[in-house]
């Protein structure tokens, strides 16, 4: 009897802690079901921005620290959605958009300039390493035209630069392409039925008013208009 009781307690801890095992079951569950349903939130976020204009926010500068987040702003939605991150963290880098991609190249990190170049698909959310630079530089500006993407001006702390250089992907490296016709640090660039536009900036002297346009089916650089001011 005493023996039968003994089991019977034993047996009812068993059941004691089964139940606390499946309790805790019941919790995880829950947790993993809570983050894949906020996951399917975020997912379903992205892939409706993708087919809707955006605002990308890449790196930067906060005050503290540099910054290696993307984040995509949708006018449309008001929403904002955090990114896979960039490789590195990096400040005053240039950016141009090509066939589905955000090409980031150039910067720094407040120590150092950067020649590195890393590209991201808007498509897998997913980055990946381009070829280099050819030379470090900051505050430069790029843009994208005729299936390639162009890296002008800029300056690494003791120089500042007029070259200018084109990335190839079929060449899969960044060539030289005729110089601006001043050197400019921190300037402005578009592009515009296919021809570079460029204006202001800084010469390592003083700040620029003047601007000038490169036409690749010309193959120079021609001297535009200059601004009202130096800026």
């Amino acid at each position: 009897q005493i023996k039968s009781d003994q089991e019977i307690i034993s047996l009812k801890e068993v059941v004691k802690d089964s139940g606390r095992k499946v309790q805790q079951l019941e919790y995880r569950i829950d947790e993993l079901q809570f983050k894949f349903d906020s996951s399917l939130s975020l997912q379903g976020s992205m892939c409706d921005n993708l087919d809707m204009p955006a605002i990308y926010l890449i790196g930067g500068y906060n005050g503290v620290t540099w910054l290696s987040s993307l984040d995509s702003f949708s006018p449309k939605k008001d929403i904002l959605v955090s990114l896979t991150s960039m490789g590195s963290a990096r400040s005053y880098a240039s950016v141009a958009a090509m066939e589905g991609c955000i090409f980031v190249f150039g910067g720094g990190d407040g120590s150092s300039w950067y020649n590195t170049a890393e590209c991201y698909n808007t498509r897998s959310n997913e980055w990946m390493i381009c070829p280099c630079l050819n030379h470090e530089k900051g505050s430069l500006a790029g843009v994208s035209l005729n299936g390639k993407i162009y890296a002008m001006g800029g300056g690494d702390g003791t120089q500042t630069f007029s070259e200018v250089e084109m990335f190839d992907p079929f060449l899969g490296k960044w060539i030289c392409s005729p110089s601006m016709l001043q050197p400019r640090f921190a300037l402005a660039a578009a592009e515009s039925s296919g021809v570079i536009y460029v204006s202001g900036g800084f010469d390592g002297s003083k700040y620029l008013q003047s601007a000038e346009r490169y036409d690749p089916r010309e193959g120079f650089w021609v001297k535009l208009p200059s601004m009202k001011a130096r800026r």
